[in-house]
Formats: C-alpha cells, structure tokens, sequence
C-alpha cells in the first residue's frame, strides 16, 4: 500500500559541525545509527525535518527493524511542527494501524512530544530578568572605530550581561556581532561604562548598533547586500538547510534593521522567497513635520503624506509627513539627539519570513547550531533548558550567575 519513502532532504558537498549536516552526511554514508542520533536530539529542538528524517526511517527500516506505528508517531510530531508533506503522510499511515496499534500509536505520541525540549514558534521573552531589564542611569555611546570609518562598514554587537547590586555591567559575553570583531572593542568599552541604579542583580542584553552617517549617502549599500546575499550563495545555502549560513544571513538581515533605513513587517503567510532588494531603493527622506511624539506607532499615510491612520497614538491622524511619494505605511520613533527631541521615520515594508533576521537564528538554532542556540538561550527559557541538559559550559555559567543574582535578592 505504501511507497518506500525517500528523504525530502537537500543535501551540500560539505560537512559543517552542525547536527544537521552531520545527520545527512551519515545518512548518506548508510551509517544510519549515527543519523538516527542526530535526527533524535534534533527532534529536541523542534526540527520538523528531523522529526520527518526519522519517521521515514522508521518506516523504511533503516538501521532498525520497520515500525510504522513509530514513524506515524513521528509523522504527526513533524505536522504538529509545521512539515508540509507530514500531515497528509499521517493521517494515511495512523488509518492503516490496527486497533492494537492505536493505543501503542497514542502513547508513542506522547513520548515524542515529552522529548521535545523547544516548543513549535518562534522564541519568546520567557527569562523575567531579561524581559523587564531597568534601564541604565548612565549609558555610554560607543566610539566608531577608525577603520570602520575609512571603510563606510556599519554594524551591530549584541552582548548579555549581569548588572552587580551596585548597578556596575560585568561577566559580559557577545552573543553576534556583524562584521565579526570589527566592533566588538569598542561595544565592550562602552558597556563597561553604564551604570544602573543599585538593588537587586539582573541578568539581560542588549544590542549597540554603528551606523556611520555621510551626507548624500544611502545608509545601505546595496551592491555589497547584493553580492553578500546571492554572489556569494549565502541564500542558496541557507534555504538548503546549512545551519552555519542560516547564522550568517540572520547577522545581516539584522544588519540591515539596525541601520535603521526601513521597517519591516513579517507576514507568515507570504512564500518564502528570495528577498527582492530592489524594495530597498531609493531610500525615502521623510520627515515629520513634528518634533515630539508619546511613543513609537506606525502610522499609514495618503499620497500627500498627511496621516490616515496612528496604531498606538490616534492623535497623530491629521498630522503631516513631507517627502513623502505615494501613501504607505511609516514607523515613527521618539528621539533625543544631543538633548533636542526628534521624531524618527522609517518606511515600513510588510515582507515574508524571508527577511526576518529572527526566523534564520532559528532557523539555525533547531538544525543544531550551537551560537544561535546561546543567541536564543540569553532570552529563551527553553533553550537555556535544553543547552543545561547538554551541559553546555557557556550555559552552565549563565545559570551560575543566574542563581547568584536570584540567591543574593
């Protein structure tokens, strides 16, 4: 009745150190108990691929007797994570059981989803010290570096940090960073120099981002994007299911956010296909004809640039934008520039997943990679838990300094 199910897998000539490469790669040399391993602690982290990988292997008895009340199990896991080809699979295949492998079936369900460490979605704000860090009392801006300047490279650093009772930053780690180093020096001198109010010790994270401004310069370039996303193959091989580029295309998708030149808006039910960068130019100047505002609020404006819409702030509808070409949508920011509030306008662009920064880390996080894992971990309950259950040293430490803080309040 049923077909032998062949792998929907996209493989690389490479070998990266991710779990995922390292799955097929065995797969592939037949060494099916070293796949099965892999596929299984991806199954950890809400792989849905590896969930499907493993099922087919279970049906095909591969490197074990055929089960197929374990590779419906599995089918159904891999649905309930989103795997296209997996619903229709597990319906067909849990219709087949006998009555005697229904209760065998429901049970085996259970045990896989018990398995899963890292629930289907994208990360949450779950770790409380982190979601309501105070703010610093005194914040230092960091220097551009000199070569970064004669170059024109922009860029961000993102570093998780624990605030002592005194309110000083110490046991700072760098969670990404775009370039790689280039930054890092200068980011870390700065944050060393914040002050929080005294009291209780928090952990939390931030993100300083190094936009160098030029007159009469666009603040992307876009022949670098276009080389650094297509020339190179970094999409390619990221869409393939390389966890290493997945990383590397978060890092510049996020690059692109802190350059702060548009908005986005990600809309799951658009396809996932290439980022079209032609939407990146020209780069509009809009500005409000305003100087304050009570929060940030995308608005939505006429082709005049008169304001149609406020989501956060109604009492902006009516006000004006200038320079603005057609109606559209704008995210507005409140500013302070050297003590003078200003009002800060990015077009918004509603884009797919394609062009979210978070669904490539992870992206890469559930195929294995163990920085966007820590990336995640900084923020995400569920991935500290599952890297403390690998015995993650970096992990580990975070916790350490956790229980200090949560011990010393």
């Amino acid at each position: 009745m049923f077909k032998r199910f062949a792998f929907l897998l996209l493989c690389c000539s490479f070998t990266l150190r991710a779990d995922w490469n390292q799955a097929l790669l065995a797969y592939e040399q037949q060494d099916y108990n070293t796949a099965r391993l892999h596929f299984s602690e991806l199954v950890k982290v809400g792989n849905a691929n590896a969930m499907f990988s493993l099922a087919a292997m279970y049906f095909n008895g591969e490197g074990q007797d055929a089960d197929k009340v374990q590779a419906a199990a599995l089918f159904k896991l891999a649905a309930d994570f989103g795997h296209a080809d997996a619903t229709a699979l597990a319906a067909q295949l849990g219709a087949s059981l006998q009555p005697a492998e229904q209760t065998n079936y429901a049970q085996m369900v259970q045990q896989w989803q018990q398995q899963v460490m890292v629930p289907a979605g994208p990360a949450m704000l779950t770790r409380p010290s982190v979601a309501t860090a105070a703010q610093p009392i005194r914040r230092v801006e960091p220097r551009y570096p000199v070569d970064a300047a004669r170059r024109g490279q922009s860029g961000y650093v993102k570093m998780h940090y624990r605030v002592d009772e005194q309110g000083r930053v110490t046991d700072i780690m760098v969670l990404d960073a775009y370039p790689q180093q280039l930054f890092i020096k200068e980011a870390l001198k700065a944050l060393q120099s914040w002050r929080y109010s005294s009291g209780s010790p928090q952990l939390t994270v931030t993100e300083l981002s190094f936009t160098l401004e030029i007159p009469g310069q666009a603040r992307l370039n876009i022949p670098r994007l276009e080389q650094a996303l297509f020339q190179s193959k970094l999409w390619d091989l990221a869409v393939a299911g390389s966890a290493e580029h997945q990383l590397i295309l978060s890092q510049l998708l996020r690059h692109l956010v802190t350059q702060g030149a548009h908005h986005f808006i990600i809309d799951p039910a658009l396809p996932l296909t290439a980022p079209d960068l032609n939407l990146l130019q020209p780069e509009l100047t809009v500005k409000a004809d305003f100087t304050t505002i009570a929060q940030q609020t995308l608005v939505t404006v006429d082709p005049s640039g008169v304001i149609t819409t406020a989501e956060a702030d109604p009492a902006l509808i009516g006000k004006q934008l200038s320079g603005v070409k057609t109606a559209g949508q704008f995210l507005l920011e409140p500013r302070t520039v050297n003590t003078k509030a200003e009002v800060f306008v990015q077009p918004a662009l509603t884009v797919s997943r394609a062009w979210s920064a978070d669904y490539w880390l992870e992206q890469a996080a559930r195929n294995g990679q163990i920085d966007a894992q820590r990336n995640l971990a900084a923020t995400d309950q569920h991935w500290l838990n599952y890297l403390l259950a690998k015995q993650d040293p970096v992990a580990i430490s975070w916790q350490a300094t956790g229980l200090l803080a949560q011990h010393n309040h």
